[in-house]
């Protein structure tokens, strides 16, 4: 096993592939231009599968949040979880932009799924 920093277009441009792709709450970090290099590139990057799970923008999920971690005022997870959830998505605002062969669906009540599958040659 090989641990390593670094870009998803850094190891495209090395020649990498996987059989699976996953991220688990990044999209939401990403700004429209960075989530579809991301999704090309994790596409790019698979031989099989590509997996992004990540949060779903929804007044609950904001008002559930921000209510269970009361007790965590002042700490960076609060703050840092609100955020999260006021710059995530929804699966109409994903499934708008997604690049040819991926799909989006809702995975949890506050959470989507991107896959991408890759069809045999």
């Amino acid at each position: 096993m090989e641990f390593r920093q670094a870009s998803s277009g850094d190891l495209l441009a090395e020649g990498k592939s996987y059989d699976v792709v996953i991220s688990n709450h990044v999209l939401h970090h990403l700004a429209a231009k960075e989530l579809q290099q991301f999704l090309d590139d994790s596409a790019g990057l698979a031989r099989r599968l590509a997996l992004h799970n990540d949060l779903t923008r929804s007044a609950a999920a904001y008002a559930l949040f921000s209510a269970g971690a009361l007790p965590l005022t002042g700490s960076y997870i609060r703050g840092d979880g609100l955020t999260s959830i006021r710059r995530s998505y929804t699966v109409p605002e994903l499934a708008a932009v997604l690049p040819a062969g991926w799909t989006v669906e809702p995975h949890s009540p506050f959470h989507c799924l991107l896959t991408y599958r890759r069809r045999p040659a």
